[in-house]
């Protein structure tokens, strides 16, 4: 622009003494005006050319990079619709899990119900059959001692002996029949005590699949599923339900 102002200052001044001689050629000043109004307009469009072209390329390559960005907005949007089906595919199979989580607990507690019930059954029989032992001891204690005094008044009774002998062997009978009973009655209860060894074996092993059962859980609840070990956890629970229905 200086150089431009400093061009224009010779011209004029060029122009102006061309101008101050005696016959000044007005028809050559008007040349050279228009002669360095036209340069001017040259310099002028050049300067507007290498303007436009610098903008040009500046806009392609603004376009460029902004096409480049859009690129990366799709492969950035196409990326989040993936991730966004796999959180739902997620949650959907956490949903899942969760569910048959609270399925499998519930089995569960209804095993344990179960097998407390049995427990507690089996508990009323073998007190029902103490009491029961106990009542026949004591019937036993009353007849042996009827028959020990029976057998004092022996002497007594020897002029009835007809009628005291049929007493007797009466009486004999029912200690016999008493006697038969006490056997039976400690056999069931040998045999129940076998059994409610075997119950409290089976009860002991249930409790230790129970705890290693929560312990799965707890393995589970913390994220970690394992397909097989839901496999043999069903299997585990079918299998404590078939033996509470035995």
């Amino acid at each position: 622009m200086w150089q431009l102002l400093c061009a224009d200052k010779e011209f004029v001044w060029s122009l102006w003494k061309r101008l101050q001689l005696s016959n000044p050629d007005l028809t050559q000043a008007v040349s050279l005006v228009v002669q360095r109004e036209k340069q001017k307009a040259e310099v002028k469009d050049r300067k507007v050319l290498e303007i436009l072209q610098a903008k040009d390329s500046k806009i392609e390559t603004l376009e460029q990079r902004l096409s480049g960005q859009q690129q990366e907005i799709n492969d950035l949007i196409q990326r989040k619709i993936a991730v966004d089906e796999e959180n739902a595919r997620l949650k959907n199979e956490f949903s899942n899990l969760n569910q048959k989580f609270k399925d499998k607990s519930e089995e569960l507690k209804d095993t344990e119900e179960c097998a407390q019930k049995k427990e507690e059954q089996n508990r009323l029989v073998i007190k029902n059959l103490e009491e029961e032992n106990k009542g026949l001891n004591t019937r036993c204690a009353d007849l042996l001692n009827d028959l020990e005094k029976l057998r004092k008044q022996e002497v007594q009774w020897k002029t009835e002996k007809s009628g005291s002998d049929a007493r007797i062997k009466n009486l004999e009978a029912d200690i016999t029949d008493t006697r038969e009973q006490m056997k039976e009655l400690n056999s069931k209860c040998s045999n129940l005590s076998s059994q409610l060894a075997v119950k409290q074996e089976e009860l002991s092993q249930k409790e230790r699949d129970m705890t290693r059962t929560k312990e799965q859980e707890k393995w589970h609840s913390e994220g970690d599923v394992d397909v097989a070990s839901s496999k043999d956890f069903g299997v585990y629970l079918t299998t404590l339900n078939c033996a509470c229905v035995s």
